[in-house]
């Protein structure tokens, strides 16, 4: 992981958002994304950078950053994006020193239908979750206060 001074001005300079704040908005809550493609798919290298590229739609990232970030290491990042790039499923947005910076290609209809379909993976994963949880809330005992059934 690169962490020099020039690194970070130069991330700033790409995303609207502090860099830490664009990769954990999901988890802060800024950001609502379920991350369904890999509750449903399971945790593949491919579909971790799917889903990396997915929720971070309209961002340009490197391949170090889907790597870091995705959780998948340089050498299977490299396995794997020659086939995206050869189903154009990622097209490249521009070059900063030697890295080129990559995005989702929203046009291509493989990808629009991956989006539509997280879409609906993610509504009904959302609706399963809420479900679940009114589910556990029920099973709590009238004996227990009121104020637990918030720790639920």
């Amino acid at each position: 992981m690169m962490t020099s001074g020039a690194y970070q001005r130069n991330v700033q300079y790409l995303y609207p958002l502090p860099c830490e704040e664009l990769y954990t908005s999901h988890i802060t809550g800024v950001h609502t994304h379920n991350m369904a493609l890999k509750h449903i798919f399971g945790e593949t290298p491919v579909i971790k950078i799917l889903d990396f590229l997915i929720d971070h739609r309209g961002y340009d990232c490197s391949k170090t950053e889907i790597a870091e970030h995705a959780g998948i290491g340089w050498t299977t990042i490299n396995r794997h994006w020659g086939t995206l790039e050869d189903w154009n499923l990622v097209t490249p947005t521009r070059k900063i020193g030697r890295a080129t910076l990559y995005k989702l290609n929203e046009e291509h209809p493989v990808v629009s239908q991956l989006l539509e379909f997280d879409e609906v993976a993610s509504v009904y994963m959302s609706e399963w979750t809420s479900e679940q949880e009114l589910h556990v809330t029920a099973a709590i005992p009238e004996s227990v206060p009121a104020a637990a059934h918030s720790i639920v």
